[in-house]
């Protein structure tokens, strides 16, 4: 960044992917010849109450300078420590997935090699009981930064936020850091004749907002975008759910710090907890579900009376085929969307700011360094999409819905390859900005039902009562020191929320 020659970042849009960016350019930026602007749009509609967050998200909130106990407090928060599969395969099958590590690799040897011996032999068990994350989310427990116990394992976490407040909380971080705020309605876009490169925004009351880097923040509209013509790659054909239906309501109790996803007949259902709220939210294809079924699914057993006004959008799946075009940075759902069963909006939003500030030009806008954040971004949203689609591929099994359709397509060359290496004797080479880890992947495999038919030859060196007191010993320190834990509303009292 040393050398930058002075600059005026515009951010057109609003809400949650406007802020992020202000946010970060703020923190960034501080003290160098750059200023930035958000051009705050009056009619963007909020589709996603809650964002939840892989455990590199917070990252970035001490990136700007918001502290963790500050951000569970203003955002009514709850951790989060995986997701929890409902009715996956079959009816009133659970699978709980966590973030962290899953048991204890043996010199080069992944764990989860162990576990296919083991279950080669015969042994029936849920692999998900060598996860310390996984055994606390069941029992109820979590154990925060201030609460955590130093003898026991370190869990990885992420958290469960609300959308509006997060964006309010970023949007007075980044107004403190001088970032200008600027309301009203676009009414023209101002292009470079010759160049082709964004000039300014033309405000419907005749205001001129002139910049040197404009982000796109309009969500679904991609006001920049559109006008610079950048093209929508449509992944449709792979993840058809284009619609996404939420409601809230009341809520007192703390759940578990879990998210919850369930394969229904109309599509996916992910249920969420806040502090005082729980999120429910619908993604169907409208193809096969309209949106009065999705609401009638959704408000089932809600107390009504409490609930927030239904909120229905389109979220369909895919990307703009440049993030980065010109002088112009597409953020949020105007650069693509991923069906969001891991991940919400949310990290692709942090991923690609930090992703522009870190390519951030000091003299001009250098074409390679457009090339290289897309090169990258475009990884990281295949990595995305083979990671949602292992999950529809799972749902198929079910016979019915929405899914089983996936059975009939081609997949992904990247996603092929990577369960042919898989099954055939359980290698994971993980690839390049996937925002998911080896253990995340892995437990996503052999959840789905895809166990490697042999294991590393290596392992054969141990013998066999050697494996089982490995196994045994290893499943009753992790429930022992779960159970030590404190209780998940124990942990955000203690964190300050």
């Amino acid at each position: 960044m040393g050398g930058a020659t002075a600059g005026r970042v515009v951010i057109v849009g609003g809400g949650l992917a406007a802020w992020t960016a202000a946010a970060a350019f703020a923190s960034s930026l501080k003290g160098m010849p750059w200023s930035a602007a958000v051009v705050e749009l009056p009619d963007l509609v909020n589709i996603d109450p809650v964002q939840y967050t892989l455990p590199q998200s917070l990252d970035f909130f001490r990136h700007v300078g918001i502290d963790e106990a500050e951000l569970i407090r203003r955002t009514a928060a709850t951790y989060r420590l995986g997701s929890r599969l409902i009715d996956w395969h079959s009816a009133g099958e659970v699978c709980i997935r966590a973030y962290g590590k899953y048991g204890a690799d043996i010199g080069f040897i992944p764990f989860h090699h162990y576990a296919v011996r083991m279950r080669s032999r015969g042994d029936a068990f849920d692999y998900a009981d060598f996860s310390p994350g996984a055994v606390a989310a069941r029992l109820g427990r979590m154990a925060g930064k201030k609460r955590l116990n130093r003898a026991g394992p370190t869990l990885d976490y992420g958290l469960q936020l609300n959308t509006d407040k997060l964006a309010e909380l970023l949007r007075t971080n980044a107004m403190l850091n001088g970032v200008e705020e600027i309301r009203g309605q676009v009414d023209a876009v101002e292009l470079d004749p010759v160049a082709g490169r964004l000039e300014s925004i033309l405000l419907a009351d005749g205001r001129r907002v002139t910049g040197d880097l404009f982000i796109d923040a309009s969500g679904g509209r991609a006001i920049l975008g559109t006008a610079l013509g950048v093209e929508f790659i449509d992944w449709s054909h792979w993840l058809p759910c284009d619609r996404t239906a939420s409601i809230s309501c009341t809520d007192h109790s703390v759940g578990l710090p879990l998210l919850d996803v369930s394969a229904t007949d109309e599509g996916w259902l992910v249920r969420s907890s806040l502090q005082h709220r729980n999120v429910r939210q619908l993604l169907y294809p409208s193809a096969c579900t309209n949106d009065e079924r999705a609401a009638d699914l959704l408000v089932q057993g809600l107390d009504t009376a409490t609930a927030d006004a239904l909120v229905i959008g389109d979220s369909p799946s895919g990307h703009r085929r440049r993030f980065w075009a010109q002088n112009c940075v597409a953020i949020g759902s105007c650069a693509g969307h991923v069906e969001a069963l891991e991940v919400s909006g949310l990290h692709l939003i942090q991923s690609a700011v930090l992703r522009l500030l870190r390519l951030l030009p000091s003299a001009h806008f250098a074409p390679r360094l457009a090339d290289e954040y897309n090169r990258e971004t475009t990884a990281e949203y295949e990595a995305l999409r083979d990671y949602v689609l292992l999950h529809r591929l799972a749902a198929s099994k079910r016979g019915n819905g929405p899914f089983s359709a996936v059975q009939e397509i081609a997949l992904p060359d990247s996603l092929a390859g990577l369960l042919e290496l898989f099954t055939s004797r359980g290698r994971f080479i993980a690839k390049e900005f996937d925002p998911l880890t080896r253990d995340t992947w892995v437990a996503t495999l052999l959840a789905a039902g895809y166990w490697p038919a042999g294991y590393d030859p290596l392992l054969d060196v141990m013998n066999e009562s050697q494996l089982v007191t490995h196994f045994d010993a290893m499943r009753v320190r992790i429930e022992r020191s779960a159970t030590a834990m404190p209780t998940h509303a124990d942990a955000l009292a203690g964190s300050g929320g």
